[in-house]
Protein backbone atom coordinates (compact mmCIF):
# COMPACT_ATOMS: atom_id res chain seq x y z
CA UNK A 1 0.00 0.00 0.00
CA UNK A 2 2.91 2.38 0.57
CA UNK A 3 4.48 1.64 -2.27
CA UNK A 4 1.11 2.66 -4.14
CA UNK A 5 0.91 5.81 -2.58
CA UNK A 6 4.44 6.66 -3.22
CA UNK A 7 3.64 6.06 -7.29
CA UNK A 8 0.57 8.28 -7.06
CA UNK A 9 2.49 11.14 -4.93
CA UNK A 10 5.32 10.74 -8.10
CA UNK A 11 2.83 10.66 -10.79
CA UNK A 12 1.32 13.77 -9.28
CA UNK A 13 4.33 15.85 -9.30
CA UNK A 14 5.06 15.06 -12.52
CA UNK A 15 2.08 15.88 -13.82
CA UNK A 16 2.65 19.38 -11.91
CA UNK A 17 5.79 19.78 -13.39
CA UNK A 18 4.03 19.18 -17.05
CA UNK A 19 1.80 21.80 -16.42
CA UNK A 20 4.16 24.43 -15.70
CA UNK A 21 5.13 26.51 -18.63
CA UNK A 22 7.78 26.09 -21.51
CA UNK A 23 8.94 29.54 -22.64
CA UNK A 24 11.38 29.96 -25.95
CA UNK A 25 12.75 33.24 -25.75
CA UNK A 26 14.38 35.13 -29.29
CA UNK A 27 16.53 38.05 -28.88
CA UNK A 28 18.16 40.18 -31.68
CA UNK A 29 18.60 43.31 -30.26
CA UNK A 30 21.95 45.37 -28.54
CA UNK A 31 23.51 43.74 -26.37
CA UNK A 32 22.99 44.87 -22.65
CA UNK A 33 26.64 45.36 -21.98
CA UNK A 34 29.25 46.13 -24.86
CA UNK A 35 32.87 47.65 -24.88
CA UNK A 36 32.89 50.95 -26.69
CA UNK A 37 34.42 50.36 -29.95
CA UNK A 38 35.66 53.10 -32.46
CA UNK A 39 36.85 53.12 -36.12
CA UNK A 40 39.36 55.51 -38.00
CA UNK A 41 37.56 57.92 -40.69
CA UNK A 42 40.73 56.53 -43.16
CA UNK A 43 38.54 53.13 -43.49
CA UNK A 44 38.79 50.99 -47.03
CA UNK A 45 36.29 52.77 -48.07
CA UNK A 46 38.04 56.09 -48.47
CA UNK A 47 41.45 54.54 -48.98
CA UNK A 48 39.32 53.50 -52.35
CA UNK A 49 37.63 57.06 -53.03
CA UNK A 50 41.50 58.24 -52.70
CA UNK A 51 42.42 56.37 -55.06
CA UNK A 52 39.76 56.89 -57.57
CA UNK A 53 40.32 60.42 -57.25
CA UNK A 54 43.57 59.86 -59.40
CA UNK A 55 45.67 63.11 -57.61
CA UNK A 56 49.30 63.22 -57.65
CA UNK A 57 51.17 61.31 -55.00
CA UNK A 58 52.08 64.17 -53.17
CA UNK A 59 48.40 65.62 -52.91
CA UNK A 60 46.95 62.20 -52.07
CA UNK A 61 49.29 61.97 -49.17
CA UNK A 62 48.37 64.93 -48.19
CA UNK A 63 44.55 64.62 -48.26
CA UNK A 64 45.59 60.90 -46.34
CA UNK A 65 47.03 63.04 -43.78
CA UNK A 66 43.94 65.66 -43.20
CA UNK A 67 41.62 62.35 -42.77
CA UNK A 68 43.83 60.76 -40.36
CA UNK A 69 44.23 63.71 -38.33
CA UNK A 70 40.12 63.47 -37.86
CA UNK A 71 40.38 61.28 -35.64
CA UNK A 72 38.13 58.08 -34.72
CA UNK A 73 34.28 58.34 -34.81
CA UNK A 74 32.43 55.74 -32.72
CA UNK A 75 30.73 52.45 -34.03
CA UNK A 76 27.43 51.44 -33.81
CA UNK A 77 27.08 48.50 -31.36
CA UNK A 78 25.75 45.34 -33.33
CA UNK A 79 22.72 43.43 -32.52
CA UNK A 80 23.10 39.36 -31.86
CA UNK A 81 20.77 36.78 -32.63
CA UNK A 82 20.03 35.03 -29.39
CA UNK A 83 17.74 32.29 -28.96
CA UNK A 84 17.01 30.09 -25.26
CA UNK A 85 14.74 27.32 -24.09
CA UNK A 86 13.41 27.97 -20.29
CA UNK A 87 11.49 25.77 -17.98
CA UNK A 88 11.56 26.52 -14.53
CA UNK A 89 15.23 27.84 -13.00
CA UNK A 90 16.80 25.55 -16.51
CA UNK A 91 17.33 27.60 -19.42
CA UNK A 92 19.06 26.02 -22.86
CA UNK A 93 21.29 28.82 -25.17
CA UNK A 94 19.78 27.07 -28.83
CA UNK A 95 21.68 29.91 -30.83
CA UNK A 96 24.60 30.91 -30.80
CA UNK A 97 25.87 26.97 -30.23
CA UNK A 98 28.81 26.64 -28.89
CA UNK A 99 31.09 23.70 -31.02
CA UNK A 100 33.21 21.60 -29.26
CA UNK A 101 36.29 21.14 -30.72
CA UNK A 102 36.28 18.09 -32.86
CA UNK A 103 39.24 15.01 -31.89
CA UNK A 104 40.97 12.99 -34.70
CA UNK A 105 39.38 9.74 -34.92
CA UNK A 106 41.89 7.11 -36.73
CA UNK A 107 40.13 5.71 -39.80
CA UNK A 108 39.69 2.19 -39.86
CA UNK A 109 40.13 0.17 -43.10
CA UNK A 110 36.94 -0.55 -44.90
CA UNK A 111 36.21 -4.40 -45.56
CA UNK A 112 34.90 -5.48 -48.78
CA UNK A 113 31.10 -7.20 -48.19
CA UNK A 114 30.81 -10.31 -50.72
CA UNK A 115 27.81 -9.73 -52.61
CA UNK A 116 24.56 -11.90 -51.11
CA UNK A 117 21.96 -12.93 -53.33
CA UNK A 118 18.72 -11.47 -52.40
CA UNK A 119 16.64 -13.59 -50.92
CA UNK A 120 12.80 -13.97 -51.97
CA UNK A 121 10.45 -13.38 -49.23
CA UNK A 122 6.66 -14.12 -49.55
CA UNK A 123 4.74 -10.73 -49.65
CA UNK A 124 1.67 -10.54 -47.57
CA UNK A 125 -1.50 -9.21 -49.17
CA UNK A 126 -2.07 -5.79 -47.68
CA UNK A 127 -5.62 -5.56 -46.34
CA UNK A 128 -5.86 -2.12 -45.65
CA UNK A 129 -7.34 0.63 -47.74
CA UNK A 130 -4.86 3.56 -48.29
CA UNK A 131 -7.50 5.77 -49.34
CA UNK A 132 -9.80 4.84 -46.75
CA UNK A 133 -7.00 5.13 -44.05
CA UNK A 134 -5.54 9.05 -44.90
CA UNK A 135 -8.38 11.13 -44.64
CA UNK A 136 -9.51 10.10 -40.98
CA UNK A 137 -5.95 9.97 -40.03
CA UNK A 138 -5.01 13.78 -41.05
CA UNK A 139 -8.43 15.07 -39.74
CA UNK A 140 -7.20 13.38 -36.33
CA UNK A 141 -3.58 14.76 -36.87
CA UNK A 142 -5.89 18.11 -37.33
CA UNK A 143 -7.35 18.09 -33.95
CA UNK A 144 -4.47 17.22 -32.22
CA UNK A 145 -2.44 20.21 -33.85
CA UNK A 146 -5.23 22.30 -32.75
CA UNK A 147 -5.31 21.53 -29.50
CA UNK A 148 -1.59 22.66 -29.28
CA UNK A 149 -2.27 25.54 -31.41
CA UNK A 150 -4.29 26.96 -28.90
CA UNK A 151 -2.16 26.80 -25.92
CA UNK A 152 0.54 28.77 -27.11
CA UNK A 153 1.20 32.28 -26.42
CA UNK A 154 3.11 35.03 -28.14
CA UNK A 155 3.93 37.38 -25.44
CA UNK A 156 6.44 40.38 -24.54
CA UNK A 157 6.85 41.32 -28.12
CA UNK A 158 9.07 44.34 -28.49
CA UNK A 159 9.95 45.63 -32.17
CA UNK A 160 11.42 48.80 -33.02
CA UNK A 161 12.16 50.31 -36.33
CA UNK A 162 13.60 53.41 -37.82
CA UNK A 163 13.17 53.60 -41.16
CA UNK A 164 15.32 56.01 -43.65
CA UNK A 165 14.66 57.00 -46.88
CA UNK A 166 16.23 60.20 -49.52
CA UNK A 167 14.03 62.55 -47.53
CA UNK A 168 11.56 63.04 -45.17
CA UNK A 169 8.25 62.25 -47.31
CA UNK A 170 9.73 59.15 -48.23
CA UNK A 171 10.91 58.30 -44.64
CA UNK A 172 7.55 58.42 -43.74
CA UNK A 173 5.82 56.65 -45.99
CA UNK A 174 8.24 53.88 -45.73
CA UNK A 175 7.14 54.17 -42.12
CA UNK A 176 3.76 54.02 -42.82
CA UNK A 177 3.94 51.05 -44.79
CA UNK A 178 6.06 49.38 -42.19
CA UNK A 179 3.46 49.97 -39.46
CA UNK A 180 0.34 48.80 -41.81
CA UNK A 181 2.44 45.38 -42.40
CA UNK A 182 3.29 45.12 -39.00
CA UNK A 183 -0.12 45.38 -37.55
CA UNK A 184 -1.96 43.27 -40.27
CA UNK A 185 0.27 40.60 -39.83
CA UNK A 186 -0.14 40.92 -35.73
CA UNK A 187 -4.23 40.66 -36.18
CA UNK A 188 -3.63 37.83 -38.56
CA UNK A 189 -1.82 35.83 -35.70
CA UNK A 190 -4.18 36.57 -33.11
CA UNK A 191 -6.85 34.53 -35.09
CA UNK A 192 -4.48 31.88 -34.32
CA UNK A 193 -2.83 31.67 -31.30
CA UNK A 194 -3.15 34.43 -27.85
CA UNK A 195 -0.65 37.68 -27.83
CA UNK A 196 0.22 39.34 -24.97
CA UNK A 197 1.92 42.39 -24.24
CA UNK A 198 3.14 43.47 -27.52
CA UNK A 199 5.80 47.07 -27.42
CA UNK A 200 6.09 48.12 -31.01
CA UNK A 201 7.76 51.62 -31.49
CA UNK A 202 8.01 52.52 -35.93
CA UNK A 203 9.30 55.82 -36.52
CA UNK A 204 10.79 57.51 -39.76
CA UNK A 205 14.60 58.77 -39.60
CA UNK A 206 14.77 62.53 -41.13
CA UNK A 207 18.45 62.67 -41.01
CA UNK A 208 18.91 61.78 -44.59
CA UNK A 209 20.09 58.24 -44.29
CA UNK A 210 18.37 55.73 -46.44
CA UNK A 211 19.32 52.72 -44.34
CA UNK A 212 16.67 51.63 -41.60
CA UNK A 213 17.31 49.80 -38.74
CA UNK A 214 15.17 47.60 -36.65
CA UNK A 215 15.32 44.99 -33.43
CA UNK A 216 12.92 42.56 -32.11
CA UNK A 217 12.48 40.35 -28.90
CA UNK A 218 9.45 37.73 -28.22
CA UNK A 219 8.58 35.20 -25.82
CA UNK A 220 6.63 31.64 -26.67
CA UNK A 221 5.27 29.89 -24.27
CA UNK A 222 3.14 26.89 -24.15
CA UNK A 223 2.46 24.19 -21.74
CA UNK A 224 4.21 20.54 -21.92
CA UNK A 225 0.90 18.69 -20.72
CA UNK A 226 -0.23 19.83 -23.84
CA UNK A 227 1.90 18.15 -26.16
CA UNK A 228 1.29 14.88 -23.88
CA UNK A 229 -2.80 15.52 -24.29
CA UNK A 230 -2.38 16.09 -27.93
CA UNK A 231 0.29 12.77 -28.33
CA UNK A 232 -2.53 10.87 -26.58
CA UNK A 233 -5.37 12.34 -29.29
CA UNK A 234 -2.99 11.30 -31.98
CA UNK A 235 -2.29 8.02 -30.91
CA UNK A 236 -5.86 7.06 -29.60
CA UNK A 237 -7.23 8.13 -32.86
CA UNK A 238 -4.85 5.95 -34.90
CA UNK A 239 -5.63 3.39 -33.58
CA UNK A 240 -9.44 3.83 -33.88
CA UNK A 241 -9.25 4.15 -37.44
CA UNK A 242 -6.38 1.54 -38.05
CA UNK A 243 -9.37 -0.98 -36.01
CA UNK A 244 -12.39 0.36 -38.06
CA UNK A 245 -10.66 -0.35 -41.05
CA UNK A 246 -9.47 -3.78 -39.52
CA UNK A 247 -12.84 -4.72 -38.78
CA UNK A 248 -13.97 -3.14 -42.53
CA UNK A 249 -11.84 -5.97 -44.59
CA UNK A 250 -12.87 -8.45 -42.38
CA UNK A 251 -16.82 -7.85 -42.77
CA UNK A 252 -16.20 -8.09 -46.41
CA UNK A 253 -13.33 -10.71 -46.64
CA UNK A 254 -15.98 -13.22 -44.80
CA UNK A 255 -18.47 -14.73 -47.08
CA UNK A 256 -21.62 -14.49 -45.95
CA UNK A 257 -24.34 -16.95 -45.31
CA UNK A 258 -26.64 -16.61 -48.17
CA UNK A 259 -22.96 -16.91 -50.30
CA UNK A 260 -22.42 -20.03 -48.41
CA UNK A 261 -25.68 -21.37 -48.94
CA UNK A 262 -25.37 -21.06 -52.94
CA UNK A 263 -22.27 -22.73 -52.95
CA UNK A 264 -23.32 -25.37 -51.42
CA UNK A 265 -26.41 -26.02 -53.98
Amino acid sequence: MIVLWILLWILLAVLLLLCLPLTLRVSWWYPKEQAEVTTSYLSPQVEKQLRDLELCEQDEQVLRQMVWELGSKKQPPEKELVVTLHYLFLHFTLYPIKLKPKQETKKEPIKKQEPQEPSQKPQKEDNFNLKQIIPPMLKTAKKAAGTVVRDICLHHVQLYVVQGGEDSAESALKAQKITTAVYTLLAAVQNWIRVKKTEIEIRPDFSGKEQGDWAVKFRVTIHPIVFLAAGVQLVVGLIKVILKQKTNTEKNSTPSKEDCGKQSV
